[in-house]
């Protein structure tokens, strides 16, 4: 019988089939009587299978070979996937921007470091690249030392970048600091050294800090807002030593805007640019006369915020006060049992025409103690032009409303807003809701606010159902029938509704949302009530 043979790839296989299995199954298949000629037969064998083995090895090493060119083509179609990336079409000046919207802030304090700019370079070489050559990005330096540590290695590390990358910017800067070590006066030297690029600066440091300050008089060519201890306003703040002076900032030629807080009698602050300080920021003076004589100093200024200060001073309540600022806001903190608008018996303001009252969300207004008529009184007394008023969490009810509206026949913009912790409404009732919405029939000299344009009201439900009718009947977007009936139609509305429970967003939105796509720019928000 001749040996039968299959090809493998390359390999042979000779194999007696009949043969072998013949013998296996003989009787006396127990017995090999040809060993020699079985015992070739197996190597044959193995060696074949041995080839068939190499075969599929070298077949195997072939399919990983092209696996792995494989990955390299398709990391090669994912570089060129990353090059028409839509990030990658944008023009470096216009992702320059974009990383300028992110880097408001570089902070650093001894636990904690917050650099975007670091961040935005450690992308990629070529964000890094951009980053490292936008000097804006570096600008905004935000230091805090109230709670040193020891080690400020990373503190100094990132300021001293920053100082760096940020030439030749200007500089925007917060600085903090309590104690007088030589991490401090490290941090406060390096700063200086930058003093001709500063252009906004916010200090909250101690007197012995202030004393160092004194090399940079007359090398602020830049500095146009100065913040001295302000703050958050509205969080407690740990009152640290009060600066003898603030003479170090008497030559500054752009300087327009400052902000004092925690400065009391002891402060010379006489020697400031008050001639051309045009916006002025007093925070917590313990005394109305303090603030006043500021106020006296700052002939020229223009917007002047009063926040957390002491307005009520018995022994000097008759003195008055006049001033020709166009803009004043004051955030009042009602501690005590004084009424805080007296002053207003005092004061004559013949160029307001922006008037913005407040009262801290913590505390409540007394009706007790506070005459709301002073607020009348004075518009009267200064036959001031008011076309903006803001009046949040004052509580007033609607009859006061409406007898302090009704002498503000120029008012544009009108802001009110009702205390979180009111059961109901107390400024935006029903009545005065009703007072407000224009009757298309009566006469023009009969209508409320004629000139009303804008309104942000925070209100109660369930009366902004007739808040939707108000605004509905002063949306008059054609001109000649705004200009017949006698009212300016109401271009901006922005209301935020207390509710308990879900929102009835259809009952609310769905007839506010029909005018929107007619040019009404409105905004509607709701505030769960626990």
């Amino acid at each position: 019988m001749h040996p039968q043979t299959t090809n493998l790839g390359s390999a042979s296989v000779h194999c007696k089939r009949s043969s072998v299995l013949d013998t296996l199954r003989a009787n006396f298949g127990t017995y090999t009587s040809d060993i020699t000629h079985a015992s070739q037969c197996l190597i044959d064998a193995e060696r074949d299978a041995q080839r068939c083995d190499d075969e599929i090895q070298k077949l195997q090493a072939e399919i990983i070979s092209l696996r792995n060119r494989q990955q390299s083509i398709y990391r090669r179609i994912d570089r060129y996937r990353s090059l028409l990336a839509p990030i990658r079409k944008l023009p470096p000046e216009v992702l320059g921007r974009i990383f300028r919207l992110i880097c408001t802030k570089n902070f650093a304090s001894a636990s904690e470091i917050d650099c975007p700019a670091v961040h935005l370079s450690h992308v990629c070489v070529g964000w890094r690249d951009l980053a490292r050559t936008t000097p804006s990005l570096w600008s905004r330096i935000s230091i805090d030392l109230f709670y040193p540590q020891q080690d400020l290695f990373r503190v100094k590390s990132m300021l001293i970048t920053c100082l760096a990358l940020s030439n030749p910017s200007p500089i925007f800067l917060h600085l903090t600091m309590s104690e007088v070590d030589v991490d401090a006066k490290f941090v406060l030297q390096s700063i200086m050294h930058h003093c001709a690029r500063w252009a906004e600066v916010c200090l909250n440091m101690t007197t012995s800090h202030f004393s160092q300050l004194s090399p940079i008089k007359g090398k602020l060519p830049l500095l146009q807002s100065l913040k001295i201890r302000t703050g958050n306003i509205f969080d407690e703040v740990e009152v640290l030593d009060i600066p003898e002076s603030l003479d170090c900032f008497s030559l500054a030629p752009r300087l327009r805007a400052v902000a004092i807080g925690y400065i009391d009698d002891t402060t010379d602050i006489s020697t400031l640019p008050w001639g051309q300080i045009s916006d002025l920021k007093l925070h917590f003076f313990t005394s109305l006369n303090s603030a006043l004589d500021v106020l006296r100093l700052a002939t020229q200024a223009r917007s002047v915020t009063l926040s957390l200060c002491t307005l009520l001073d018995p022994s000097n309540i008759a003195q008055n006060f006049t001033h020709s600022l166009n803009s004043l806001s004051i955030i009042l903190d009602i501690d005590d049992v004084s009424d805080p608008f007296r002053c207003f018996q005092m004061w004559t303001m013949p160029q307001l025409n922006c008037l913005h009252l407040s009262i801290r969300e913590l505390h409540r207004v007394s009706r007790d103690t506070c005459n709301f008529d002073e607020l009348h009184s004075f518009v009267q007394r200064s036959g001031c032009v008011i076309t903006t008023l803001s009046l949040i969490n004052l509580g007033l009810d609607g009859v006061e409303i409406i007898a302090l509206l009704q002498c503000l026949t120029s008012l544009a913009d009108l802001t009110l807003h009702e205390h979180r912790d009111d059961v109901r409404n107390l400024s935006l009732t029903s009545s005065f809701l009703q007072k407000m919405t224009v009757n298309h029939r009566a006469s023009s000299s009969t209508h409320f606010l004629p000139h009303l344009k804008k309104i942000d009201f925070r209100i109660h439900f369930p009366s902004s159902i007739l808040l939707v009718s108000m605004v509905q009947s002063r949306w008059i977007p054609d001109d000649i029938d705004a200009a017949e009936i006698g009212v300016d139609c109401l271009d901006v509305v922005k209301i935020h509704v207390f509710i308990s429970g879900d929102p009835p967003i259809d009952q609310i939105l769905r007839p506010l949302l029909a005018m929107k796509p007619r040019g009404l720019q409105c905004t509607v928000s709701f505030d769960k009530l626990g």
